[in-house]
């Protein structure tokens, strides 16, 4: 329809009295076509129309894990918390509290922190609650995951800011409960709760939406997990035996938390009470434990009950300050181990320590030596290897690196192609059978478990050889590990450039390596520990002691 025959109707409705009527139609047609001509698909019917869906459920994750890096190179030592207490005369009882780390890593907008990313099994139960501009309650809407599309979409005004509230229990089974009002009167966001059980694992969300006319809105809701989650297991592996029966609980937990819808505060009450960790249908299984609690730094396992073959203790003590963080997601791994002592592994001396199990002879060491000679002297120092080598380029007395150097530096996983949690030995690895290079973790753990004291006089000289870090269990003082001061062999990266800090340096490998270094355990006369050593010094030659795979 032109401009020119609707020119000519208005004559011929004028001519006959009916002007009104025309200017009406006229009005009517131009909509009508403007509506086409802005929108050949306009539905009426789209008008604030909401669709819902769930794009994911996240924990925050307190390790800060870099998407795209190897797990040892960004995972904080210091998330990682181990407690450890007697079982019996023959055992203990090792408690591990790990915030779980997830390849699977976005960014928290507001804390710039880690989350980690879950899908939600379907059919899971959640509720949208609508308010408008001023906070004011509209409607709401309980939906299923991925049933939403036969649950019907919310019908709202176009061209308004929503403010949309979704929440659930993470339960299939039972909805989430309903909302109320501090004034039941006066429905607004600022006034609004949602009360649940403290064992309930409840999500929030919260977006403002501004709802676009002639179009399908589309409502991604992006849960938070609101109280932490812990997932217990028993390690009995070191007994040879299996648990039949566990009982333990954790504190301090809340039997229930208020919610403010408005900003996702949690408001407990002040009595606390204990979350049962329940074993079904017996410990050889993993167990998840939802707890609602502050952040705190005194969480308490204790265990009632445990038998493992033939053997049930009660009451064990406590396992007393460990640090939860409400809405991260942990791995509790209760590992039980006999007591640290002397042993033959694969037929090499060790010493069992903390659980692990280490040679008592630096690698090139002949294993008749007493590796608790006094005073130590260059029988007990060891070969010295570049980062991912296997031949050695220097012998326990050398001074300069042989032919086997390269100026090559060897791949981050030269030594271990699995990861910090489950390394796996590697053919370039020149420790033997039934041992590897230990990776950073596992030489942390060590670190946790000794006390490290000096034997001999620290002075650097290329014949002095009787310095060294002793390395005493904790738990038993007869049982020790002797770690030469055998320096190293060091490199300006494109030539070796022979032996340095022989007496005063106790410098070992890890198999742990990324673009941002090598972890090492390092000793001087005053200091000990594991440090960081800088990229590009892959080359540089250290002496190895090995642990029992």
């Amino acid at each position: 329809m032109n401009i020119l025959k609707l020119n000519l109707g208005i004559r011929q409705f004028h001519n006959t009295g009916h002007l009104i009527p025309a200017v009406l139609l006229l009005c009517s047609l131009l909509a009508f076509s403007c509506a086409k001509q802005e929108d050949k698909n306009y539905n009426p019917d789209d008008n604030g129309r909401v669709k819902v869906r769930i794009s994911r459920a996240s924990f925050d994750d307190e390790i800060n894990f870099k998407s795209g890096s190897t797990p040892f190179t960004d995972y904080p030592l210091s998330n990682r918390q181990t407690v450890s207490v007697d079982f019996n005369a023959d055992y203990y009882l090792t408690a591990t509290l790990t915030p779980e780390p997830s390849q699977q890593a976005d960014k928290n907008p507001s804390t710039k922190a880690d989350i980690i990313i879950d899908l939600l099994e379907n059919d899971v139960k959640y509720k949208i609650v609508v308010f408008d501009p001023n906070g004011g309650y509209i409607t709401e809407k309980n939906y299923s995951h991925q049933n939403e599309d036969t649950e019907g979409d919310l019908l709202l005004d176009e061209y308004k800011e929503y403010t949309f509230i979704a929440y659930s229990i993470n339960s299939s089974s039972t909805a989430p409960p309903d909302m109320t009002f501090t004034n039941p009167n006066v429905k607004t966001l600022a006034t609004a709760r949602v009360s649940v059980p403290g064992n309930a694992d409840f999500m929030y969300f919260k977006k403002k939406l501004t709802l676009v006319a002639n179009t399908t809105n589309y409502l991604e809701v992006a849960f938070k997990h609101l109280f932490s989650e812990i997932t217990t297991k028993i390690d009995v592996s070191a007994t040879g035996y299996t648990p039949t029966a566990f009982e333990a609980t954790i504190s301090p937990h809340k039997n229930f938390a208020n919610i403010s819808l408005a900003s996702a505060a949690i408001t407990r009450p002040v009595a606390n009470v204990t979350a049962p960790v329940l074993f079904t249908p017996n410990p050889t299984n993993s167990v998840t434990t939802l707890i609602n609690s502050p952040e705190n730094t005194n969480t308490t396992l204790t265990v009632s009950k445990i038998t493992v073959g033939e053997i049930t203790e009660t009451n064990l003590p406590a396992i007393t300050n460990l640090k939860i963080t409400p809405g991260v997601r942990y791995n509790l791994t209760l590992k039980i181990t006999p007591n640290d002592k002397y042993l033959v592994h694969q037929g090499i001396p060790a010493a069992q320590i903390g659980g692990q199990i280490w040679a008592l002879h630096n690698v090139g060491v002949a294993i008749n030596q007493d590796p608790n000679q006094s005073p130590i002297t260059s029988q007990l120092h060891g070969n010295y290897y570049q980062f991912g080598r296997l031949p050695a380029v220097a012998g326990p007395t050398s001074i300069t690196e042989n032919s086997n150097w390269t100026a090559t530096a060897a791949p981050y996983t030269a030594w271990n192609t699995g990861t910090e949690l489950a390394p796996v030995k590697t053919a370039t690895d020149p420790c033997p059978a039934g041992f590897r290079v230990p990776t950073r973790m596992q030489m942390a753990q060590l670190v946790a478990n000794v006390t490290a004291t000096n034997k001999g006089s620290f002075a650097e000289s290329n014949t002095h050889y009787n310095a060294a870090k002793v390395l005493t269990s904790k738990r038993n003082k007869n049982i020790w590990l002797v770690l030469p001061a055998q320096g190293i062999m060091n490199t300006n990266s494109t030539a070796p450039s022979g032996l340095q800090n022989r007496g005063t340096n106790v410098n070992y490998y890890t198999s742990s390596a990324s673009s941002a270094g090598i972890w090492r355990l390092r000793a001087l006369e005053t200091t000990f520990g594991l440090t960081l050593l800088t990229d590009g010094y892959r080359q540089q030659s250290r002496p190895l002691r090995c642990i029992a795979e």
